[in-house]
């Protein structure tokens, strides 16, 4: 009786889980990386049929693979709003940054975030560490709405370790009994 009510609920979560597309690339990816800090690490992958794969590794709410489903118009419309974006010209990295002179600035400890686009044959990826376009960050941003990657993600700083805490010294330190002063 177990093994038939076990075997049922296989059979209904395969029967309502998204089929992965087998042998087809994603049109839009993002991947963000590690930092110091508790930023999410994980990447995504969006079809043209609207099919989704996330891939939660660390400090996000579900790890391992999920998968979820958006309408195809929602893709279509973020493909057309990279592509009005000019998301093609975009440098291949964006790495560091300048000063006003013209100096290369060091800047450390931040997660990456590399996305990509691909249009027919035409594929495109950029990894932004820092110093890039605003208008790149906006839609990195719009590839986590359209893909509700807040969903798996959940609240980073649940996960983080809390600091040590600092026990105040007190204001007189005696020495053990039995000690002898010098």
């Amino acid at each position: 009786m177990l093994f038939r009510l076990a075997l049922s609920v296989v059979i209904l979560n395969i029967s309502i889980c998204p089929a992965l597309p087998h042998g087809r690339e994603p049109v839009i990816t993002l991947k963000r990386t590690a930092c110091l800090g508790t930023c999410p690490v994980y990447s995504l992958e969006i079809f043209d049929d609207g099919f989704i794969r996330f891939v939660g590794i660390d400090f996000v709410q579900y790890t391992g693979e999920q998968r979820s489903v958006v309408p195809q118009e929602f893709v279509e419309n973020l493909v057309a709003d990279l592509l009005k974006a000019d998301y093609f010209s975009f440098q291949d990295s964006y790495e560091t940054c300048k000063d006003p002179m013209g100096r290369t600035q060091m800047i450390t400890d931040l997660p990456t975030v590399v996305t990509s686009l691909r249009v027919g044959k035409t594929k495109k990826t950029v990894r932004h560490y820092a110093c890039a376009p605003r208008r790149l960050g906006d839609l990195e941003q719009e590839i986590d709405r359209v893909a509700n990657s807040k969903h798996w993600i959940g609240n980073p700083l649940r996960f983080a370790v809390p600091p040590p805490t600092k026990t105040p010294l007190p204001s007189t330190l005696t020495p053990p009994q039995g000690v002898n002063r010098r």
